[in-house]
């Protein structure tokens, strides 16, 4: 069976339209660009199960979980503990991200928090449904309420709705 020139135009335009259509117009087509082009600038990946982490996690142990990521750590009070170890990434997850930021008490992780692009807002919360199961809503006004979520060692919490003046992060407390 042989094709006509026409045919074989317009399957050569579809095969040449279609994955530029997927990757500039969808979601997860911009998502996996984004992704690539980090990866490209030397932007490191990080992938944490949150469903496992726990408050056990110490300093040393972060480091040598993650020797290729360029921790800042010093000694810095906050409502999270005494110390903190800050790390550029280029994506968590899979998704694009911005920083982490582990924080310390008594030598052990007392909170993470991930600082993410917020466009990618509704995938992380798709993400974390797939990966924890249905959070519990806060019940405050769509614009002020949280998710969270309850693990056997710790609690994932989210904004439902970000707006425009919030900084797009997540955290991650140990029980």
């Amino acid at each position: 069976m042989t094709l006509n020139r026409f045919h074989k135009t317009v399957f050569a335009l579809i095969a040449v339209i279609a994955p530029l259509y997927w990757l500039t117009l969808t979601a997860d087509g911009q998502r996996r660009v984004d992704s690539v082009l980090l990866h490209i600038a030397g932007e490191p990946a990080i992938e944490i199960n949150l469903k496992a982490m726990d408050g056990q996690l110490t300093e040393t142990e972060l480091k040598r979980v993650f020797p290729d990521h360029e921790w800042h750590c010093r000694d810095q009070a906050s409502p999270f503990g005494q110390r903190l170890c800050v790390a550029a990434i280029g994506t968590f997850n899979g998704l694009p991200a911005h920083y982490v930021t582990v924080f310390f008490g008594a030598n052990h992780a007392t909170a993470l928090k991930l600082a993410y692009r917020s466009i990618y807002h509704d995938q992380l919360l798709a993400q974390l449904v797939r990966q924890l199961g249905d959070p519990t809503p806060s019940g405050a006004p769509p614009d002020k309420a949280v998710l969270r979520w309850q693990t056997a060692h710790s609690s994932v919490v989210i904004k439902q709705t970000l707006l425009e003046q919030d900084e797009p992060a997540l955290l991650w407390l140990p029980r």
